[in-house]
């Protein structure tokens, strides 16, 4: 089998375990509307407040953004990674190993999937606000900046998700590199209020996290702010982007390795 044909054998057992699952697809509809829910009565107590600056008129968009980006970020990262393990647990990633030559193909096939589930998580997210919540965003949006910035996202994340899954491999355990990068994403990424509330040196650390660039560009997009703003967001989000896969790429290629020599590649 060459590269593609892994690529989409790949996305097609994926899609077909998810469509056997409809429940879950029902309840992903009702946790988005409970969420936009709570977050559309909690921006109307914080509208206007100076603590969002220039997006204080429109929170429940910042806010929106914010949660959509997260939900992105996360479902490239962790679904990839857990698909990793979930090939350990049942026996089938030595034998994948075993019939193709190209083993690096394998780690980036899993993360297809969760590239095209969580364009449609956004879209979902975006379109029940807009229909339920009356959700405010700019018809005047430059979509070439979107989709580049949604393709410097899919790196930075699947690059972040590619060393979990990396670690996966080598410890047959823990997936604490998605869980740290949860907890950093929200407490100072700018998801749910500006890493510029707090000091000048988490403000320092906020810039080395691809999800704040993101959500600066999206929102400066979607809701509006100054242009020379989103260029230097999107100048520091494609360095970043580069070397989290670069990274990503070569902690498989080292796992892998380290796991073929010691034996231990169909042990979890």
């Amino acid at each position: 089998m060459n590269e593609i044909n892994v690529i989409s054998a790949t996305i097609k057992k994926d899609f077909l375990i998810a469509l056997s699952y409809r429940f879950n697809f029902i309840v992903s509809i009702i946790s988005s509307f409970f969420f936009l829910f709570i977050f559309f009565n909690f921006s109307q107590l914080t509208s206007g407040s100076d603590y969002l600056g220039e997006y204080s008129e429109n929170t429940f968009a910042y806010y929106v953004i914010g949660i959509a980006v997260l939900d992105l970020a996360m479902t490239m990262s962790s679904r990839g990674a857990n698909s990793i393990r979930g090939m350990q647990s049942n026996g089938t990633f030595e034998e994948l190993f075993i019939f193709n030559k190209k083993p690096l193909i394998i780690i980036v096939s899993v993360f297809a999937y969760p590239l095209f589930y969580s364009l449609f998580r956004i879209f979902l997210l975006l379109s029940i606000g807009t229909i339920f919540f009356e959700l405010q965003i700019s018809k005047e949006f430059n979509l070439l900046v979107l989709l580049i910035t949604y393709l410097l996202s899919i790196f930075s994340f699947v690059g972040i998700g590619m060393i979990s899954a990396s670690l996966i491999i080598i410890l047959k355990r823990g997936d604490f590199i998605n869980s740290l990068n949860l907890f950093l994403s929200v407490g100072i990424g700018g998801v749910l209020f500006p890493a510029q509330m707090l000091n000048d040196f988490i403000v320092y650390i906020s810039n080395f996290l691809p999800i704040t660039h993101i959500l600066g560009i999206f929102r400066a997009e979607l809701i509006g702010a100054n242009e020379a703003e989103y260029l230097s967001n999107l100048y520091a989000l494609a360095s970043i982007s580069i070397l989290l896969i670069i990274l990503g790429l070569s902690s498989s290629i080292i796992a892998i390795k380290f796991c073929k020599n010691n034996g231990s590649l169909g042990h979890y």
